[in-house]
């Protein structure tokens, strides 16, 4: 497009010769062709368009600015300019389409190296993990495995193997032990495969619509999915829940509510989805996502390490404190020193602390949010144990006359004391969970139930009180895909009072109709305890 405006701009002779004229447009007529036949087959034709101009809107600005400044220097025309911007641009657009089909090209692994890591998979999580087969037997796992490496192909697209380590780490049924989530995203492959461009609510085994991520192929909110390519819902359901690692229902429907696993499971190929909508008309659309639809997930996926939380006063008083992750070091001690500042300035005297989107972190950061809420002294864990073995006395150059291998080793787990803080909040708190609330998510609500630090509100957690975590990353050296373990086996606070999900005080979930008219009703139910206990003090 800014080709022909500088071909038009030089009709007058500036740009030169109408030799060169004529070769800067056909360049640039031919590298937008090979722009929209490469890209075809992964993004919409306006997201290929968009790519091929961001060269030249770069440039274009970057000359914009640079002209007038080279002009004070050394006497160089507009044109000369333009020339050169646009030799640029060209060269700039066929690297960015070299860098696309590369990001895009797929994958294969032969059979040999599928079977040679997933036996250095299940070696290495047999010495590290404290009890792999704790959930599922190693006989019923071995089924498992043995069912999708019957017959396995020569060779094998990059998805499928993925599939294949995502299905068997799932049967592990500990939602620390599973392929990491940015094995499925390096390269940046994951933003041009299609997927449902859909947020899902899931239902027991019925498929909501919550959110649209893009305009095209948009299903109305609050519709009911019905057919996913051509199989019934519930159905398709149950075959993707085959591929995310979890330890309760909640846990896994709040993953499948992104399209991640979704476009892995039909192989980022096109979607045939039939629904009915609120107002009970039935209709089919053939879906698949693009790069902005993508980019949006990957961005509300992320949202928790991109920002860890927020803190706004509602009306009535009242803090409203939500945390998105229990990540970012010194950044969060500070967030929370600055949001109680602000708390005690308030006199607010009832704070909710929303952790329904929080997947986890850093226990050293969920015990210093407790260090300003807690009544008294206080544990993360009532147990932690630690299995000692021959990748840790590798990694860590563990003396082993003091650590045997194959040992149990039981960290301490002394109470924490409060230290001096004139900070800390003494009035009432409500904190909100989901199937989301998992991992050190999970161990901040258990220490909030246990030290009778407020009420808990929402549905119930996606992880249990008896658990495994701290895991430990690793790499397949023959298919490069990135898995992780978990090494240790903790009890929560008053846990073994509790070996399931924790349960709220409060259980209130959000509807299909709230979610059609943007309703937040496990937050509006928080907001009215607070004014009942205002009325009733």
């Amino acid at each position: 497009m800014n080709s022909l405006i500088f071909y038009f701009a030089g009709i007058d002779g500036s740009i030169g010769s109408r030799g060169l004229k004529f070769a800067l447009l056909l360049a640039q007529v031919t590298i937008l062709t090979l722009f929209l036949i490469s890209m075809s087959g992964y993004i919409w034709p306006e997201e290929t368009l968009l790519l091929y101009l961001m060269p030249a809107a770069i440039v274009l600005a970057a000359a914009t600015v640079a002209h007038p400044v080279f002009r004070v220097f050394r006497r160089i025309s507009f044109s000369s300019t333009v020339r050169v911007s646009m030799v640029i641009v060209s060269v700039l657009q066929v690297l960015l389409l070299i860098a696309l089909l590369w990001v895009v090209t797929p994958r294969t692994h032969t059979r040999q190296q599928v079977l040679d890591d997933l036996d250095h998979a299940l070696l290495l999580m047999e010495d590290m993990h404290p009890e792999l087969y704790a959930a599922t037997d190693r006989d019923s796992l071995w089924e498992i495995i043995d069912s999708l490496t019957r017959a396995l192909p020569a060779d094998l697209p990059e998805v499928e193997s993925h599939k294949l380590f995502s299905t068997i780490t799932a049967g592990i049924r500990d939602a620390h032990t599973m392929v990491s989530i940015d094995s499925y995203t390096r390269r940046g492959a994951v933003a041009f495969g299609k997927a449902p461009p859909y947020r899902f609510r899931i239902i027991g085994e019925r498929i909501y619509v919550r959110d649209n991520y893009y305009w095209r192929d948009s299903i109305p909110i609050g519709s009911e999915i019905l057919e996913i390519n051509g199989k019934p819902s519930f159905e398709y359901l149950q075959d993707v829940s085959r591929m995310v690692s979890h330890e309760t229902e909640g846990y896994r429907d709040a993953w499948l509510q992104y399209p991640l696993f979704w476009g892995l499971w039909n192989g980022y190929r096109e979607f045939e989805i039939s629904f009915v909508t609120p107002a009970g008309v039935r209709d089919q659309v053939t879906a698949a996502s693009g790069l902005i639809a993508n980019v949006s997930y990957l961005l509300s996926m992320a949202s928790g390490q991109l920002r860890f939380g927020s803190y706004e006063l509602l009306d009535g008083n009242v803090g409203y404190l939500k945390l998105e992750a229990f990540q970012g070091g010194d950044e969060f001690v500070e967030f929370l020193a600055e949001t109680f500042e602000a708390i005690d300035r308030q006199n607010v005297r009832n704070l909710i602390i929303d952790i329904r989107g929080n997947s986890g972190g850093s226990t050293k950061l969920a015990a210093e949010l407790m260090q300003y809420i807690s009544p008294v002294d206080f544990n993360v864990f009532d147990a932690s144990v630690i299995k000692i073995s021959d990748e840790l006395i590798s990694a860590y150059s563990l003396d082993t006359s003091e650590f045997e291998r194959g040992s149990m080793f039981e960290e301490s787990c002394e109470p924490e004391s409060l230290r001096d803080n004139p900070l800390r909040y003494d009035g009432r708190c409500y904190v909100l969970t989901s199937g989301f609330t998992f991992s050190t998510a999970l161990d901040f609500a258990a220490m909030v139930r246990c030290f009778d630090v407020g009420e808990i509100v929402g549905t119930d957690t996606g992880g249990k009180t008896i658990s495994y975590g701290s895991p430990h990353h690793f790499e397949l050296p023959a298919t490069g895909i990135k898995m992780k373990v978990s090494i240790k086996s903790f009890v929560n606070a008053c846990g073994a009072d509790n070996t399931g999900v924790i349960r709220p005080d409060h259980v209130v979930a959000n509807t299909v109709e709230d979610d059609i008219y943007g309703i937040d009703r496990v937050l509006e139910y928080a907001i009215d305890l607070t004014r009942l206990c205002v009325d009733g003090s």
